[in-house]
């Protein structure tokens, strides 16, 4: 639940100026509290590690034919899990929000923890049989970080997405506001995609502080129309500017589209909704999906190459079948076993329109669990938008205070933690961008987001790459110091 990894193709913008990163005299070796004796940080190896031919992440998860696994087994692994979710209800019948992907902490509320998510994320999701499409009614909750809804091929990869602040732009094509202030969506207007395979639709939401899970009256209402009614005679490119990276293009016209349902008659059609199941049987059923899948992850699970551990940041070259987040861009880094942790010096980005999260997630590779994270602008975490912070990640706080000059009593040292059983420790950070014309932001800030959007993918584990990005304006990314 990460990327879209196709570099957006914005121009540069003016407005981004170099973050205050920490020199380097700062990062420099110190006694910790106890005055033990800190041994020198490690530096990362200057080689980039993100090939192209290392897995779906650019990190070698990999069975051992690289296609198999995207093309072949991943595929027929998603079309039964969907077809098992669409086999929980009566045949055809449309049940929104039947399961939850809600990583936590706390045990009774952790379910399907797979991909990577954000512990301050949750993911609804609407399974969608073979030759039908969705149509939402919503109201995108005001109180949210992020807000989107985000269509899934059964490869796992987005096919048509609409966020809030495309709402907020209102000339969207496929949607209209109702005389209740709910928007009503057709989300596969416009798309290409198999008619023949099942869709899931997730919808995703970032929770602020003090909100647990989205309320049950805050979850999307759905309904299904035939899959020919996404199409239309108009044979112009109708949701110019969509908020992701797989727009196509609609097909050709063909007698099926020709009697489809028009666009209005989908949006102003009186029949009903379907609401949301109930909250406990999501959770249920996100829990039985979370084991399956992490099972099976686990079990094509590839070692990493020996130069992506202690690398710098980089930036993955696919993610292909984990269920990508349109907006979002993340970067990644591995601990090798020789170290005790990473410490990482610069400061959160200034709060802008155009980019409403920023965060980092403690993970392990083996099986794509978030074991913790922490949250740009949240105080008691990374300590705000523009906040200076300085970063240690390690297994446990004990570690950190022996191996590091990690000080719990400075309030500008913040600690993640993986746990002492964490299998293959790795550090994700990630931002997430509006960008889109058909987004309510302005020009300038279109062009900001897109050029920090596309310089976030040069990066490639190396200290060059780094400084190059640093040097160019994107904010919040700091060098990593191996200890």
């Amino acid at each position: 639940m990460g990327n879209v990894l196709t570099p957006c193709c914005g121009g540069p913008g003016d407005e981004l100026r170099p973050s205050a990163l920490g020199s380097s005299s700062a990062m420099a070796d110190t006694p910790n509290a106890l005055s033990v004796d800190v041994p020198p940080m490690h530096r990362a190896a200057s080689a980039p590690v993100n090939v192209p031919d290392q897995g779906p992440f650019g990190l070698g998860v990999l069975p051992h034919v690289k296609d198999l696994l995207k093309a072949g087994f991943l595929k027929a692994y998603l079309t039964r899990l969907y077809n098992t979710e669409l086999g929980t209800g009566p045949q055809g019948a449309c049940r929104p929000n039947s399961a939850v992907a809600h990583a936590s902490l706390d045990p009774e509320m952790n379910t399907m923890n797979i991909a990577m998510p954000d512990l301050t994320a949750e993911y609804w999701c609407t399974f969608v049989p073979p030759g039908q499409a969705p149509v939402f009614r919503l109201k995108f909750p005001e109180w949210s970080v992020y807000s989107a809804l985000t269509a899934y091929d059964t490869a796992g990869f987005p096919v048509a997405s609409l966020n809030a602040r495309q709402v907020a732009g209102g000339t969207d094509p496929r949607m209209l506001i109702d005389s209740e202030g709910r928007v009503v969506v057709h989300l596969m207007h416009g798309t290409t995609w198999d008619h023949s395979a099942p869709l899931c639709v997730l919808f995703r939401v970032y929770r602020p502080e003090g909100v647990d899970i989205t309320p049950h009256d805050d979850l999307p209402h759905a309904r299904l129309v035939s899959a020919a009614s996404s199409t239309t005679p108009l044979r112009s490119k109708i949701a110019k500017g969509l908020d992701w990276q797989g727009f196509q293009d609609s097909p050709a016209s063909s007698a099926d589209d020709l009697m489809a349902m028009s666009l209005e008659d989908v949006l102003n059609s009186t029949d009903e909704f379907e609401g949301p199941v109930p909250q406990e049987e999501a959770l249920q059923r996100g829990r039985v999906i979370g084991e399956d899948f992490n099972e099976v992850i686990s079990s094509k699970i590839k070692a990493l190459h020996q130069n992506q551990y202690g690398s710098q940041f980089f930036y993955p070259n696919s993610v292909g079948g984990l269920f990508v987040n349109a907006n979002a861009t993340y970067v990644i880094a591995f601990l090798g076993t020789e170290h005790h942790g990473m410490k990482i010096t610069t400061k959160v980005p200034e709060k802008t329109r155009f980019r409403p999260f920023y965060g980092y997630m403690a993970i392990s590779y083996t099986t794509t669990e978030t074991v913790g994270s922490l949250v740009g602008e949240r105080e008691a975490e990374l300590g705000g938008w523009g906040a200076e912070y300085t970063l240690y990640v390690a297994k446990t706080e004990e570690e950190a205070k022996e191996f590091s000059d990690y000080d719990p009593l400075n309030k500008a040292h913040r600690l993640l933690l993986w746990g002492p059983d964490c299998d293959t420790p790795g550090l994700v950070l990630r931002y997430l961008h509006y960008f889109a014309e058909t987004t309510d932001l302005a020009e300038d800030e279109l062009e900001a987001s897109n050029k920090e959007r596309e310089l976030l993918t040069h990066l490639d584990g190396t200290r060059a790459a780094l400084g190059k990005v640093q040097q160019d304006g994107v904010p919040g990314i700091g060098e990593i110091e191996y200890w």
